[in-house]
């Protein structure tokens, strides 16, 4: 099963890669720039919805969700995750080397989840284990 989806996953980058080179992607692309923006300017708010994103770029949430994810190959929810659980493992090596180290719910808090509970669940998914357990296991 492993196997499979590990080669569903690069039937999936080759694909990418070939739209990419032939360029039909470009006009979907630009059309999600203001989207993207937009999340990078609000990917902290806890309250961040797909609708709010769409409407950036003037999409409707269907439109936004199928056309993102024929670009990223992930859906939108999950880039968000993984954004915010890149912005907290570097919150979490901040803090392990500081006087005063961030707990669970402040990092939560950091990167836009309102629920440290939900935090932790998605980290372990992300990553393998709890956040703090992940900052203690990472070298100096």
């Amino acid at each position: 099963a492993h196997l499979l989806g590990c080669r569903s996953y690069i039937y999936k980058i080759l694909a990418l890669m070939a739209r990419a080179l032939d360029g039909s992607d470009m006009q979907i692309r630009r059309m999600l720039e203001p989207s993207l923006e937009y999340l990078r300017r609000n990917i902290n708010k806890p309250n961040l919805g797909i609708p709010e994103v769409a409407a950036a770029s003037g999409l409707k949430e269907v439109q936004f969700r199928r056309y993102f994810k024929q670009i990223y190959i992930v859906a939108p929810s999950r880039y968000i995750i993984s954004v915010r659980i890149g912005q907290a493992k570097e919150l979490l090596k901040l803090s392990k080397n500081a006087a005063h180290g961030m707990n669970t719910v402040d990092i939560a808090a950091a990167v836009g989840f309102s629920d440290t509970d939900s935090f932790v669940r998605l980290f372990r998914r992300e990553v393998g284990m709890p956040p703090m357990q992940w900052r203690d296991s990472e070298p100096d």
